[in-house]
């Protein structure tokens, strides 16, 4: 029973390891993990065992690829074929610029690829509801104000950090991401405030007139920097005497003339007072009004200066004075927030009830935020600028300008597409002229810029080599390829050889006389890979040959043995998570050296000259997947090969599943063991005797029973059970 369970056991883990294959990050089955990726590559070395002879179909010229972007993919494969290229995998994707138009290809423009080469580009596709947003600037606003600003760009306020600094208490020093970067909506924008730090909170004392009459009234306000969240307490001291304030603002009108000190203070409740720096008010007598007028003088109120106030203080204080609010009007500027103007002027007099129209400004409500495609670029590929004028109100720009490294770019629209020609750090900024406003300029950013990436390319030096029968045939590897990037080399030949050195060795012996293929793959560190083949021709060495004369037989190419062609593709996985890369291999025999067709089975499909390809599917279900080759004038097609995609919480089902089974085998296993345990104790004898080891004991001993040791001894008697008694020398006498 328990052999059978163990061999049901293995071979449970063994099917749920080749049906599901899932990739396992813990150490215990890394050798696993190992050893099948080494059977896998053994795999690919044995298909190539019984490749035979073929003709090479293609020419080794090189042409270089066109510029593809902003062309529609019909434009583009009119200019391929132009160019004796061909369009490969073309991938939509959603984007900004014009739905339809190539955003980017591989190769890229000007690369030096082989004639009949596969060209990769990606389509721009229309998005109705775009699912980027910009990252707007937070630094300098405090935690409601950012709130608000990023509830405009739908994106959420993440962690709130305090940190010391000089800035005003709760106001944001930094930002992460920072302003400019496109994110995904609903993203969390991580801030830094500053907290408390060790300087003392700043009063400051304004007046509305230095000096004033004695029939004039002063108007007194203070502030404090930064402003606590809590309520605050007002007081102001002239000449030693103190005035309350409710709101920190105050209007006296002195009865005498002369100087008088004033101070303002605030604090919060139950904690000290904050004093501002004290101010000497010079008092002027005024002069004597007829006593005609005083009647008069008494209903007049003096209009208050409220000019350089806040809007709301400014009102706050006209009203405190008994005036009323006339026509408010804005003014775009770029200063803080303020009264620009009022009429009537302050220290006219007026009638009480006396409207005052005032003119604020609305300066920092204007923003200008710049994003790019990329902050890591590479040169002569083109990078897209956006610049996004954020108001309030409604404003008229005239143009827009880009500056980089202090080139000017202007534009009637805020995007540009540039491409950097050399290497290096640019500093890149927008800025906007708006009619009436002035000039408001973008936060700059930073762009690195790198040459581009020189993909790898396979180049076997001699493409062909002819040699006698029995003599080593020596290749040489000149790929091509990025000096910042290790590459990796695999040869491989007919006869199932390979290697991983740039110089590959045949020893011919025992080969027969013919044609055969050398191929190369290499592949670098980013993942891009290439193949390239090379001819080696065999013939058996004549009589009359020299060492400085080879007489090269004619070699029949004839096609009797190849008149059925098999095609066929194979996957490293046939089950699959979604989204998660399968490696496709294609096996032709006889090797032709060709363009292959894949049919992947959810709409998409590849050419390309490759033998090896990744693909990955995005939806669950069941794919059947094909290749197509042409052959003798022929087109042949391969077996279709069923792919099933799941989703991941299917998988750890069938883990957690699998475990459960386990689990309860290994409950049953202990169930099981534990009875045979039990029917086996339950056959034994037992046998008291007298133990021999000890002297003799005395008969007085004997009688009382003292220090008898008892031995039980099992024996079995063929499934009976039976116990054996024997009575010590006590119980004999006894009988």
């Amino acid at each position: 029973m328990i052999q059978l369970t163990t061999k049901y056991l293995v071979y449970l883990c063994a099917f749920l390891l080749i049906t599901f294959p899932i990739k396992l990050s813990a150490g215990a089955f890394s050798d696993l993990k190992d050893a099948l990726k080494q059977e896998f590559q053994k795999g690919l070395d044995q298909l190539n065992e019984d490749l035979q002879r073929m003709t090479r179909q293609s020419d080794n010229d090189l042409v270089t690829v066109p510029f593809l972007i902003n062309k529609t993919p019909a434009q583009a494969e009119n200019i391929l074929q132009g160019h004796g290229l061909v369009i490969g995998k073309v991938i939509y994707q959603k984007s900004e610029q014009t739905a339809g138009t190539i955003i980017s290809q591989t190769p890229p423009q000007n690369t030096q690829v082989p004639k009949g080469a596969a060209i990769s580009v990606v389509v721009a596709q229309q998005q109705s509801n775009s699912k980027v947003t910009i990252v707007p600037r937070l630094i300098g606003l405090s935690v409601n104000e950012a709130q608000a600003r990023l509830k405009e760009h739908a994106l959420i306020l993440g962690n709130i950090i305090e940190q010391s600094s000089q800035k005003p208490k709760g106001h944001i020093i930094s930002q992460s991401p920072a302003a400019g970067q496109k994110i995904d909506k609903k993203s969390l924008i991580n801030v830094v405030i500053s907290e408390s730090s060790d300087t003392q909170p700043i009063v400051t004392l304004k007046l509305s007139k230095n000096p004033i009459t004695t029939a004039e009234t002063l108007y007194l306000s203070t502030t404090i920097i930064p402003k606590p969240e809590t309520k605050l307490q007002y007081s102001f001291t002239m000449n030693g005497k103190v005035y309350k304030s409710h709101n920190g603002q105050l209007s006296h009108r002195f009865q005498r003339a002369g100087r008088v000190i004033i101070t303002a203070s605030i604090r919060q409740k139950g904690q000290k007072w904050i004093h501002s720096k004290s101010q000497v008010l010079v008092v002027i007598q005024a002069a004597k009004i007829p006593s005609s007028e005083i009647d008069n003088l008494e209903t007049l109120i003096i209009v208050p200066d409220v000019v350089g106030l806040p809007l709301d203080n400014a009102i706050n204080q006209l009203k405190q004075a008994g005036l009323r609010i006339g026509h408010i009007s804005q003014k775009i500027t770029l200063s803080d927030p303020k009264v620009l103007q009022q009429t009537p002027k302050a220290g006219s007099r007026v009638k009480a009830g006396q409207k005052v129209d005032l003119e604020h400004s609305v300066g920092n409500k204007i923003s200008l935020d710049l994003s790019v495609s990329t902050t890591e670029a590479k040169a002569h590929k083109p990078l897209e600028f956006h610049a996004e004028l954020l108001s309030n109100i409604e404003i008229k720009p005239r143009k827009y300008t880009l500056l980089i490294n202090g080139q000017r770019i202007d534009s009637s629209t805020p995007t540009w597409s540039y491409a950097f020609t050399q290497a290096g750090q640019y500093s890149v900024q927008a800025e906007v002229d708006i009619a009436d406003v002035g000039v408001i300029q973008s936060l700059p950013i930073n762009i690195s810029v790198a040459n581009i990436w020189v993909e790898p390319r396979a180049i076997i030096e001699p493409a062909t080599l002819i040699i006698q029968q029995g003599d080593k045939a020596n290749f040489l590897s000149q790929s091509t390829y990025d000096p910042k990037s290790k590459l990796s080399l695999l040869w491989m030949d007919e006869k199932g050889g390979s290697g991983t050195a740039s110089q590959y060795v045949i020893d011919t012996e025992g080969w027969d006389v013919g044609e055969y293929w050398v191929t190369l793959r290499v592949k670098d560190e980013q993942g891009f890979e290439h193949t390239d083949q090379a001819e080696l021709i065999i013939h058996k060495a004549s009589a009359e040959s020299t060492e400085n004369t080879i007489n090269v037989p004619t070699v029949e190419k004839t096609t009797s043995n190849f008149t059925n062609s098999k095609l066929s593709l194979s996957a490293s996985a046939y089950y699959a998570t979604i989204g998660k890369p399968i490696d496709f291999t294609i096996t032709q025999q006889p090797a032709v050296n060709t363009s292959y067709t894949v049919i992947y089975g959810d709409g998409q499909r590849e050419k390309t000259k490759q033998l090896w390809l990744k693909h990955s599917y995005h939806k669950m279900g069941r794919y059947f997947a094909y290749v197509i080759s042409h052959y003798q004038d022929k087109q042949i097609q391969s077996n279709k090969i069923k792919i099933w995609i799941l989703p991941s919480w299917l998988l750890i089902g069938v883990v957690i599943v699998a475990l459960t089974l386990l689990l309860g085998t290994f409950k049953l296993l202990r169930s099981k063991v534990n009875k045979e345990i039990k029917a086996k104790i339950s056959s034994i004898r037992y046998e008291p005797v007298i133990d021999q080891g000890q002297q003799k004991l005395e008969q007085d001993i004997a009688l009382k029973n003292i220090n008898t040791h008892i031995q039980f001894v099992g024996e079995k008697d063929k499934g009976k059970q039976r116990i054996l008694q024997k009575h010590s020398e006590r119980d004999e006498k006894n009988n």
